[in-house]
């Protein structure tokens, strides 16, 4: 790490930076990103139901043909996301921007490690689920549709989960930690805020606000290794590897995104959902050995 390096890490910015950043991202991601999308579905002509479909969308609700444009217009939401986290960390924060991703050399290595990982480990939990409760995990592959919705899947799902890590465990992790704080109070912190907005999602609607459970224990995790290996590098792997997993290899009744899956996952009772989720990312934290990285013990 360079002097100016070290340097730069030393000097915090002012609170007001880092309220006024948030702020920014937060208002340009629901104001610019609601535009998009708006803008998205009335250019392709769908309709309310189809867009927003009451407790979420289920495999064989959406016809499979579209799901493609509706994936589509509600990922095109996380794109001024990105560019605000981006933004705001090089102008607001007068940082540079490659910081927010790592204290060192960004390894894409790392990202497909993280990546794989997490797909495997997902893989392990669906059958786990499967075995506990015969007849929640079904077939449900369609062609119909499939090359656009993918094509739309791989190229997006990863600007909105790389946005998503950019403001959670990038900027707000950074902003919380100072090099002296406690890592794992840190991670934990981290991975409540992470599940607030989730909160809205049909999946933990009503009674089911429990199965948030399972957004605080896997944005701990992806917070923990961030803090680990001070670089974004896992998390980033991780959470495409969740989200495209969920639209592509296994759904779930009552997603927040459309899927066209091999398999579709039916309701579990909520323990068992809390406890594979927990159990997946103890093990992914546990798994990911942690890569040295010289100077400075403060996480960025």
């Amino acid at each position: 790490m360079s002097v100016n390096q070290a340097s730069e890490q030393d000097q915090r910015p002012s609170i007001w930076r880092w309220v006024l950043g948030t702020l920014l991202i937060i208002l340009v991601w629901q104001i610019a990103g609601t535009v998009l999308t708006i803008v998205a579905a009335v250019a392709t002509g769908m309709t309310l139901e189809e867009f927003l479909p009451d407790g979420g969308f289920t495999i064989g609700e959406l016809a499979p043909d579209r799901a493609a444009l509706v994936l589509m217009a509600i990922m095109v939401s996380f794109i001024p996301f990105f560019l605000a986290n981006l933004f705001a960390y090089r102008f607001i924060l007068k940082r540079r921007a490659s910081a927010l991703l790592s204290s060192g050399q960004f390894s894409f290595r790392r990202v497909l490690s993280g990546f794989s990982v997490w797909i495997v480990l997902g893989l392990v939990g669906t059958f786990v689920a499967a075995v506990l409760n015969p007849g929640a995990v079904t077939w449900t592959f369609n062609p119909t549709g499939l090359l656009p919705f993918v094509v739309v899947a791989l190229l997006l799902i990863p600007i909105q989960t790389t946005a998503e890590e950019l403001f959670f465990r990038g900027w707000l992790l950074q902003w919380t930690d100072n090099g002296r704080r406690n890592a794992y109070v840190l991670a934990l912190i981290n991975g409540v805020i992470f599940a607030l907005p989730h909160l809205a999602n049909p999946e933990v609607a009503g009674e089911d606000l429990i199965r948030a459970v399972s957004y605080v224990a896997v944005g701990s995790a992806w917070a923990w290794v961030t803090l680990r290996d001070r670089s974004l590098e896992l998390a980033i792997g991780a959470h495409a590897a969740n989200n495209i997993s969920g639209v592509l290899l296994v759904g779930y009744d009552g997603s927040a995104i459309p899927s066209i899956s091999l398999w579709n996952m039916g309701r579990i009772p909520v323990e068992h959902e809390i406890l594979i989720n927990v159990a997946g990312a103890l093990i992914f934290t546990l798994l990911m050995r942690v890569k040295s990285q010289p100077g400075s013990t403060q996480v960025y």
